[in-house]
Protein backbone atom coordinates (compact mmCIF):
# COMPACT_ATOMS: atom_id res chain seq x y z
CA UNK A 1 0.00 0.00 0.00
CA UNK A 2 1.38 3.89 -0.64
CA UNK A 3 -0.18 6.71 1.31
CA UNK A 4 0.96 10.17 1.01
CA UNK A 5 -0.09 14.04 0.33
CA UNK A 6 1.73 14.73 -2.99
CA UNK A 7 2.21 19.15 -2.90
CA UNK A 8 1.87 20.20 -6.37
CA UNK A 9 3.71 23.19 -7.68
CA UNK A 10 2.62 26.53 -9.00
CA UNK A 11 3.91 27.24 -12.43
CA UNK A 12 6.88 29.38 -11.04
CA UNK A 13 10.46 27.68 -10.96
CA UNK A 14 12.59 27.54 -7.79
CA UNK A 15 15.50 26.06 -9.74
CA UNK A 16 14.93 24.25 -13.29
CA UNK A 17 16.51 20.38 -13.60
CA UNK A 18 16.21 20.52 -17.45
CA UNK A 19 18.14 24.39 -17.79
CA UNK A 20 20.60 22.47 -19.79
CA UNK A 21 17.71 20.98 -22.06
CA UNK A 22 16.31 24.31 -22.76
CA UNK A 23 16.78 26.13 -26.74
CA UNK A 24 14.50 29.14 -27.64
CA UNK A 25 14.96 27.91 -31.17
CA UNK A 26 13.98 24.36 -30.23
CA UNK A 27 10.87 22.64 -32.27
CA UNK A 28 10.59 20.10 -29.62
CA UNK A 29 8.43 20.86 -26.28
CA UNK A 30 9.01 19.12 -23.03
CA UNK A 31 6.58 19.67 -20.07
CA UNK A 32 7.94 18.63 -16.50
CA UNK A 33 5.70 18.85 -13.02
CA UNK A 34 7.20 17.54 -9.64
CA UNK A 35 4.70 16.76 -6.98
CA UNK A 36 6.36 16.11 -3.20
CA UNK A 37 5.12 14.54 -0.08
CA UNK A 38 6.55 17.31 2.25
CA UNK A 39 9.54 17.79 4.30
CA UNK A 40 9.62 15.02 6.70
CA UNK A 41 10.21 12.53 3.67
CA UNK A 42 13.25 14.46 2.48
CA UNK A 43 14.30 14.80 5.82
CA UNK A 44 14.35 10.99 6.07
CA UNK A 45 15.77 10.45 3.11
CA UNK A 46 18.67 12.88 3.63
CA UNK A 47 19.76 11.28 6.95
CA UNK A 48 19.84 7.92 5.39
CA UNK A 49 22.38 5.95 2.99
CA UNK A 50 19.62 4.33 1.25
CA UNK A 51 19.52 1.77 -1.79
CA UNK A 52 17.57 2.05 -4.62
CA UNK A 53 15.96 -0.12 -7.24
CA UNK A 54 14.39 1.43 -10.22
CA UNK A 55 11.85 -0.63 -11.99
CA UNK A 56 9.67 -0.57 -15.08
CA UNK A 57 6.15 -0.06 -13.95
CA UNK A 58 3.28 -2.58 -15.31
CA UNK A 59 1.84 -1.88 -18.81
CA UNK A 60 5.30 -0.29 -19.95
CA UNK A 61 6.21 -1.37 -22.96
CA UNK A 62 9.58 -3.50 -22.32
CA UNK A 63 12.03 -2.30 -24.42
CA UNK A 64 10.89 1.18 -23.66
CA UNK A 65 10.66 1.50 -20.01
CA UNK A 66 13.93 -0.30 -19.40
CA UNK A 67 15.55 2.61 -21.74
CA UNK A 68 13.98 5.64 -19.80
CA UNK A 69 14.54 3.26 -16.50
CA UNK A 70 18.17 2.91 -16.84
CA UNK A 71 19.03 6.36 -17.76
CA UNK A 72 17.11 7.32 -14.92
CA UNK A 73 19.09 5.07 -12.50
CA UNK A 74 22.17 6.60 -14.24
CA UNK A 75 21.19 9.87 -13.22
CA UNK A 76 20.10 8.67 -9.82
CA UNK A 77 23.63 7.43 -8.93
CA UNK A 78 25.18 11.06 -9.06
CA UNK A 79 23.20 11.27 -5.92
CA UNK A 80 22.41 7.97 -3.84
CA UNK A 81 25.58 5.63 -5.80
CA UNK A 82 24.94 2.24 -5.76
CA UNK A 83 21.24 3.09 -7.24
CA UNK A 84 20.12 0.46 -10.34
CA UNK A 85 17.50 -0.52 -12.26
CA UNK A 86 16.29 -4.13 -11.13
CA UNK A 87 16.26 -7.30 -12.70
CA UNK A 88 13.20 -7.53 -10.65
CA UNK A 89 10.14 -6.58 -8.63
CA UNK A 90 11.64 -9.79 -6.36
CA UNK A 91 15.46 -7.84 -6.38
CA UNK A 92 13.75 -4.18 -5.84
CA UNK A 93 12.25 -5.85 -2.75
CA UNK A 94 15.09 -5.62 -0.52
CA UNK A 95 15.44 -2.12 -1.26
CA UNK A 96 14.54 1.10 0.88
CA UNK A 97 13.65 3.00 -1.65
CA UNK A 98 11.98 1.92 -5.36
CA UNK A 99 11.33 4.46 -7.99
CA UNK A 100 8.64 3.27 -10.48
CA UNK A 101 9.23 4.02 -13.98
CA UNK A 102 5.87 4.24 -16.49
CA UNK A 103 6.07 5.22 -20.21
CA UNK A 104 3.49 5.19 -22.77
CA UNK A 105 3.99 6.61 -26.76
CA UNK A 106 1.82 7.93 -28.69
CA UNK A 107 1.49 9.99 -32.12
CA UNK A 108 -0.68 12.41 -33.83
CA UNK A 109 -1.31 14.74 -36.83
CA UNK A 110 -1.15 18.18 -35.75
CA UNK A 111 -2.16 21.02 -38.11
CA UNK A 112 -0.01 24.42 -38.66
CA UNK A 113 0.30 27.02 -41.14
CA UNK A 114 3.37 28.27 -43.32
CA UNK A 115 4.16 31.24 -45.21
CA UNK A 116 4.06 30.88 -49.02
CA UNK A 117 6.49 32.96 -50.73
CA UNK A 118 7.22 34.67 -53.93
CA UNK A 119 10.13 36.86 -55.56
CA UNK A 120 10.02 40.63 -56.31
CA UNK A 121 12.71 42.44 -58.73
CA UNK A 122 14.80 44.14 -56.88
CA UNK A 123 15.79 46.39 -60.23
CA UNK A 124 16.05 46.79 -64.04
CA UNK A 125 18.26 46.82 -66.78
CA UNK A 126 17.56 48.54 -69.78
CA UNK A 127 19.82 48.65 -73.30
CA UNK A 128 19.30 50.61 -76.48
CA UNK A 129 19.07 48.28 -79.66
CA UNK A 130 20.47 49.42 -83.01
CA UNK A 131 16.90 50.98 -84.20
CA UNK A 132 16.85 53.27 -81.59
CA UNK A 133 14.37 50.96 -79.02
CA UNK A 134 14.66 50.70 -75.49
CA UNK A 135 13.96 47.49 -73.73
CA UNK A 136 14.10 46.77 -70.23
CA UNK A 137 14.08 43.46 -68.23
CA UNK A 138 13.88 42.60 -64.28
CA UNK A 139 17.17 41.40 -62.65
CA UNK A 140 17.57 39.76 -59.20
CA UNK A 141 15.35 38.48 -56.87
CA UNK A 142 13.84 39.44 -53.12
CA UNK A 143 11.23 36.72 -51.32
CA UNK A 144 8.06 37.94 -50.69
CA UNK A 145 5.85 36.90 -48.68
CA UNK A 146 2.49 36.39 -50.31
CA UNK A 147 0.39 34.38 -47.94
CA UNK A 148 -0.09 31.11 -46.04
CA UNK A 149 -1.19 27.53 -46.20
CA UNK A 150 -2.47 24.66 -44.15
CA UNK A 151 -0.03 21.83 -43.32
CA UNK A 152 0.02 18.99 -41.63
CA UNK A 153 2.90 16.27 -39.68
CA UNK A 154 3.09 14.17 -37.30
CA UNK A 155 3.71 14.80 -33.82
CA UNK A 156 5.27 11.86 -31.76
CA UNK A 157 4.82 12.26 -27.80
CA UNK A 158 6.09 10.54 -24.73
CA UNK A 159 4.75 10.18 -21.66
CA UNK A 160 6.81 9.40 -18.58
CA UNK A 161 5.91 9.32 -14.74
CA UNK A 162 8.67 7.88 -12.33
CA UNK A 163 6.90 7.26 -8.74
CA UNK A 164 9.69 7.56 -6.13
CA UNK A 165 8.53 5.47 -2.97
CA UNK A 166 9.46 4.81 0.19
CA UNK A 167 9.64 0.92 1.21
CA UNK A 168 9.19 -0.58 4.88
CA UNK A 169 10.42 -3.69 5.87
CA UNK A 170 7.14 -5.39 5.87
CA UNK A 171 6.20 -4.46 2.56
CA UNK A 172 4.88 -1.17 3.24
CA UNK A 173 5.15 1.86 0.86
CA UNK A 174 4.99 5.92 0.96
CA UNK A 175 5.51 8.53 -1.49
CA UNK A 176 8.58 10.60 -1.27
CA UNK A 177 8.04 12.45 -5.23
CA UNK A 178 6.52 11.78 -8.63
CA UNK A 179 7.98 13.28 -11.63
CA UNK A 180 6.02 13.71 -14.87
CA UNK A 181 7.07 14.79 -17.72
CA UNK A 182 5.78 14.59 -21.65
CA UNK A 183 7.92 15.31 -24.58
CA UNK A 184 6.46 16.39 -28.24
CA UNK A 185 8.91 16.00 -30.75
CA UNK A 186 8.77 17.68 -34.31
CA UNK A 187 8.61 14.67 -37.23
CA UNK A 188 11.70 16.14 -38.62
CA UNK A 189 14.97 16.29 -36.81
CA UNK A 190 14.44 13.59 -33.85
CA UNK A 191 14.56 9.99 -35.07
CA UNK A 192 14.55 8.41 -31.56
CA UNK A 193 12.11 9.53 -29.35
CA UNK A 194 13.46 6.66 -27.16
CA UNK A 195 16.56 8.60 -26.57
CA UNK A 196 14.91 11.87 -26.18
CA UNK A 197 12.81 10.53 -22.65
CA UNK A 198 15.61 8.91 -21.98
CA UNK A 199 17.78 12.15 -21.86
CA UNK A 200 15.45 14.05 -19.86
CA UNK A 201 14.76 11.17 -17.28
CA UNK A 202 18.75 11.48 -16.50
CA UNK A 203 18.56 15.21 -15.83
CA UNK A 204 15.63 14.34 -13.31
CA UNK A 205 17.93 11.39 -11.64
CA UNK A 206 20.51 13.77 -10.87
CA UNK A 207 17.93 16.27 -9.37
CA UNK A 208 15.97 13.21 -6.98
CA UNK A 209 17.28 15.05 -3.49
CA UNK A 210 15.51 18.23 -4.60
CA UNK A 211 12.53 18.83 -1.90
CA UNK A 212 10.50 21.40 -4.52
CA UNK A 213 7.77 21.03 -6.19
CA UNK A 214 7.78 22.36 -10.05
CA UNK A 215 5.60 22.97 -12.91
CA UNK A 216 8.26 23.65 -15.91
CA UNK A 217 7.32 24.11 -19.59
CA UNK A 218 10.42 24.35 -22.17
CA UNK A 219 11.31 24.01 -25.68
CA UNK A 220 14.13 22.02 -26.66
CA UNK A 221 15.91 20.80 -29.74
CA UNK A 222 16.49 17.46 -31.08
CA UNK A 223 20.52 17.40 -30.48
CA UNK A 224 19.86 18.77 -27.00
CA UNK A 225 17.54 15.81 -26.40
CA UNK A 226 19.90 13.42 -27.98
CA UNK A 227 17.48 12.04 -30.41
CA UNK A 228 18.76 13.43 -33.69
CA UNK A 229 20.59 10.17 -34.60
CA UNK A 230 19.15 6.24 -34.25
Amino acid sequence: MVGAVLLLASPVHASNPLRDLQSGRGGAVVEYERATAGDDEFARLAGAAPTVAVVVADGTPDALGRTVAAAYAEGLQTVFPGASLAASRGEAAAANYVAEVGVASDSAVVEGTEKVYSTRATGTHCKVRPDGSVTCDDVGGAPIVVGTRATEEVEKKIEVTIRFLRQDADGARAAVFEDAYSVRLPQEGCRNEAAAAATVATALGKAARSHEPLNIRLYSTPKLLRCDKK
